[in-house]
């Protein structure tokens, strides 16, 4: 089991070394770029990439993101509920709450937890959060719908 966890956690604790030997070196760091190059190419390429090497049904992987979705609008309900409760501006408040960053921690976490098939799980509910964050927050915030702005997301092709 050591050797699994180690295989997990060895590639964070490098990058949060290489940040700190970087940071320490004083050396440039383009913010834009990096922003740019994850969500743009890692990010469809993640879940392009785990969707065809490792073999889930793609009944198993519809039907959980269907849960993801059902998950997010109850989550959503209960949002805007607690923030007209709070008597807080639902707009400001309501995306932020509703959507989390469920690929930071949620996927190291299924792949541990549950192996291979854990992960394209729970990529696919990844899927959704990012559906959910790139698409659906948006149309929240300005309040009218661009479907124009969604051409520009790579993450989005990949789910189709």
């Amino acid at each position: 089991m050591l050797p699994e966890l180690f295989a997990i956690v060895a590639p964070v604790f490098a990058g949060i070394g290489l940040g700190a030997v970087w940071g320490k070196l004083d050396l440039p760091y383009d913010r834009a770029f990096v922003t740019s190059f994850i969500m743009n190419i890692g990010t469809p390429f993640l879940i392009f990439g785990t969707l065809t090497k490792l073999g889930v049904s793609t009944g198993s992987l519809a039907g959980f993101a269907l849960y993801g979705v059902a998950a997010y609008v109850a989550i959503g309900l209960m949002a805007v509920a607690a923030l007209l409760i709070l008597r807080l501006p639902v707009r400001d408040y309501v995306a932020g709450v509703s959507f989390p960053n469920a690929g930071n921690m949620g996927l190291p976490v299924a792949f541990y937890a549950f192996g291979n098939e854990g992960l394209v799980l729970a990529i696919g509910f990844f899927a959704i959060s990012a559906i959910g964050q790139f698409v659906v927050s948006p149309i929240i915030y300005d309040g009218r719908i661009l479907p124009r702005s969604w051409i520009r997301m790579p993450t989005i092709g990949y789910v189709r």
